[in-house]
């Protein structure tokens, strides 16, 4: 193909990992052929550029060809802006930027963008099992990274209607493309699906123009080292929810294909299939937050969005996305106030029926590694139906209540235990403004069960909720200056469930075994249940005794 063309000196493109492939193109150009640079790195540094630049001149190549994938031929379209040579691709990623006239590089820091024809591929060959190699991670991710391409064309200022019909076109290839690949990376039925979306996505984004996403994905890679594929993927549920109600027509194609909530169908399916859901995952640190923010409101203006984009409204995006919360569409942020501590200043997840009007809450406390909106949606799908319940969940700093396990010293844990407890302190006297104690029940699981336990144990005595629900949990030991007498003497009366795998490693029998026969002496209505086995989860039991703390009937049928 190239020698139709007329190709006469070709220089191949790549990165070092890709060498092979682009060694097999160099042999099948044989004399054509006139070298590989293989110094190809993410983000398209100047000197990077520079150096290809200068191989592409010292051996007077007429075409660059990029074997791999957006990084390759980004190198390849840098090349093109200084030089007289026609650009090729061999993707082996789905990033589609081989249909794009796009160009990036990053100066100083810097990540710059722009528009020019002499960038855009000449000549793309699609192959499936070129992609075949391509780790399964990886693949979910470069395919993630396509569908912003989409979603952001699908509310851009300025698109093409071919751009516009190409974005709607990606939708399902992609959706199917990522739901074969997760089930099995070697189909290449999938791969061929998977390229025929990416292929659709960039084409949209070629005739596109740009918003807050690829902003902010600029500013974190370009500025901040964040890896390419993976910014985009974390960032796409949170921007995508953050635009969807200012742009229904995308919102609509989008639903049509991922369901209602978009958003969150994509944060659960990355978490679900093992991917990065955080940009603190990816190497960014929280305080570097205030700058990303900064930058992308600086050039807003550049980027129109359909929501405006202001310092209040991408704090919040930004530190959903540092956290990998999952967006959904229902789930309100409440700012608890009377907060201080580690984990001041992340606000909480609110959901259900309003606390004004509700008939219950519940005070919703996750565990380590997940975040309070997937919490929250979980006891949701369990408990069914309330339309009168209202959630409250508390979010940890960096998805962790505290860094060590319950049972580790106290001053070990310190300062985020403290901090910890004066969260579930502050969500206490959110609920208590609206409801009294006594419709209120307490929910956690594993490292949030161990902190609710812990919490009520210190808590005044006049603090007595509906009903406590602690899943694979128990308290953590109080050193003899901090210990409470009676602490569990509030609950006398009060409905206890605790549930756990006999042999779970993360909550051993004896501290289980010991708070309850202390709840059990105090007078608490205590139920415990235990399953063989060493699963650390939800189980069964626990689930139907949250339904049976919810259910309306039950609750009027307690004398």
């Amino acid at each position: 193909m190239l020698e139709e063309l007329g190709a006469k000196r070709v220089l191949l493109l790549a990165q070092s990992r890709h060498r092979e492939g682009a060694e097999r193109v160099a042999a099948a150009l044989g004399e054509r052929s006139v070298g590989i640079f293989d110094g190809v790195t993410v983000q398209v540094p100047e000197d990077v550029a520079a150096a290809a630049t200068q191989m592409a001149r010292e051996r007077d190549a007429d075409w660059v060809v990029a074997h791999g994938g957006g990084s390759a031929i980004g190198v390849a379209k840098a090349v093109a802006l200084e030089l007289e040579v026609r650009v090729g691709a061999i993707p082996t990623t789905y990033a589609g930027s081989e249909r794009t006239p796009i160009w990036g590089r990053t100066r100083a820091g810097i990540k710059e963008t722009g528009r020019d024809e002499r960038v855009r591929p000449q000549l793309v060959i699609y192959d499936p099992s070129l992609a075949a190699g391509l780790p399964q991670a990886l693949s979910l991710l470069s395919l993630l990274n396509a569908l912003a391409h989409s979603v952001e064309t699908l509310y851009a200022a300025e698109a093409s209607d071919a751009a516009r019909d190409a974005a709607r076109a990606s939708l399902a290839p992609l959706r199917a493309g990522m739901e074969a690949l997760a089930a099995d990376p070697g189909d290449l039925d999938g791969r061929a699906e998977a390229l025929y979306g990416a292929a659709l996505a960039g084409e949209a984004l070629g005739g596109a123009s740009m918003a807050l996403h690829h902003k902010l994905a600029h500013v974190l890679g370009g500025e901040h080292g964040l890896p390419h594929a993976q910014t985009h993927a974390v960032l796409l549920p949170h921007t995508l929810a953050f635009n969807g109600p200012e742009a229904p027509a995308m919102l609509a194609a989008m639903r049509e294909v991922f369901g209602d909530d978009p958003a969150r169908w994509l944060a659960e399916h990355m978490r679900a299939w093992g991917l990065p859901t955080s940009l603190e995952a990816l190497g960014l640190g929280r305080a570097d937050l205030g700058r990303v923010v900064a930058r992308a409101v600086e050039g807003a203006a550049r980027y129109p969005n359909p929501r405006t984009i202001d310092a209040a409204g991408l704090g919040g995006l930004l530190d959903d996305a540092w956290h990998g919360r999952t967006p959904i569409a229902e789930h309100g942020r409440r700012v608890l106030a009377d907060r201080s501590g580690a984990h001041a200043g992340v606000p909480a997840t609110l959901a259900g029926a309003p606390l004004e009007s509700a008939r219950l809450a519940v005070l919703a406390v996750h565990g380590r590694g997940s975040n309070a909106d997937a919490f929250v949606a979980q006891l949701r799908s369990f408990a069914g139906a309330h339309e009168d319940v209202a959630w409250l969940a508390p979010q940890a700093l960096a998805n962790s209540w505290y860094p060590h396990g319950f049972q580790a010293p106290w001053v070990d844990n310190q300062p985020q235990l403290d901090g910890a407890l004066a969260a579930l302190d502050a969500a206490w006297a959110e609920l208590r403004r609206a409801l009294p104690a006594e419709r209120i029940v307490v929910v956690g699981f594993s490292q949030g069960a161990c902190l609710a336990l812990t919490w009520l144990e210190g808590a005044p005595a006049e603090l007595r909720p509906k009903a406590v629900l602690a899943f694979s949990g128990a308290p953590t030991p109080r050193p003899e200056a901090l210990a409470v007498a009676d602490g569990w003497a509030k609950l006398r009366g009060v409905p206890v469930h605790l549930g756990k795998s006999e042999d779970d490693r993360w909550v051993p029998c004896e501290p289980f075994d010991a708070a309850a026969e202390a709840l059990r002496a105090a007078g608490a209505e205590l139920s415990v249940h235990r399953r063989p086995g060493d699963l650390h989860a939800i189980h069964d039991f626990d689930r139907r005794a949250l339904v049976n703390h919810l259910d309306p009937h039950l609750e009027q049928a307690t004398p």
